[in-house]
């Protein structure tokens, strides 16, 4: 969900909505992780927003012009920490 939440945005970097990895881990997770759910929640919620969102975009961002550019930031920040908050709250 989050490579195809995501997009690059030059100037600014990779942009992505802050609620999608969080509630995409806790009800993936609520709904397949049992008893684990919480942990669950919190490592598919930021591994799926650092790979699907940063990683799998580094070819698109290597294609812009030379300059500074965020990777991590304009939402895809605010979705890791949120992970961690929507799992201890699932907890």
């Amino acid at each position: 969900m989050s490579y195809y939440a995501a997009q690059v945005v030059p100037g600014i970097g990779i942009r992505m909505n802050a609620m999608v990895a969080p509630l995409t881990a806790v009800v993936c997770a609520w709904v397949l992780g049992g008893m684990a759910a919480p942990s669950v929640a919190f490592a598919g919620g930021i591994l799926g927003t650092l790979i699907g969102a940063d990683l799998l975009h580094l070819k698109e961002i290597e294609h812009l012009s030379s300059g500074n550019l965020s990777i991590g930031g304009a939402g895809v920040l605010d979705g890791i920490a949120l992970c961690g908050l929507f799992a201890l709250l699932l907890a």
